[in-house]
């Protein structure tokens, strides 16, 4: 967990908070983003077993991402999230460093699609 979540701080503009938010993530870091109106980008569920990534992607972002690039787990955790006015939260299982990096990079792509204009800060999460 501290690889992944030194790699979304690396992001310029990232800053991370502390924060409750009940069963079943309890404390989690929230990844906030100074072009994204204090919404965080991504939240570490630090678990014992496996910490949870979880990532809100817009619509825009899962459209420009190349799903057969992806290997089915990270796919299929985009395909069958839940989507909540035009945002999917999906969210994984921490499992290995190649997965950690394939996920920093959704995650930078909804950042830098924030940062361009083609999400709104408020769609974003």
């Amino acid at each position: 967990m501290q690889l992944i979540r030194e790699q979304l701080l690396a992001v310029a503009g990232a800053t991370e908070d502390i924060t409750w938010k009940g069963v079943p993530w309890r404390w989690t870091i929230e990844l906030k983003h100074e072009q994204m109106a204090d919404k965080a980008w991504a939240y570490l569920v630090p678990q014992p077993e496996h910490p949870l990534l979880v990532l809100p992607i817009s619509a825009e972002v899962v459209a420009g991402i190349s799903m057969k690039k992806l290997n089915k787990p990270v796919r299929d955790a985009i395909i069958h999230a839940r989507e909540v006015e035009g945002v999917r939260w999906a969210q994984w299982e921490i499992e290995s460093k190649s997965q950690a990096e394939v996920l920093v990079k959704i995650a930078k792509q909804q950042v830098a699609a924030t940062a361009l204009g083609v999400v709104s800060a408020g769609d974003a999460n």
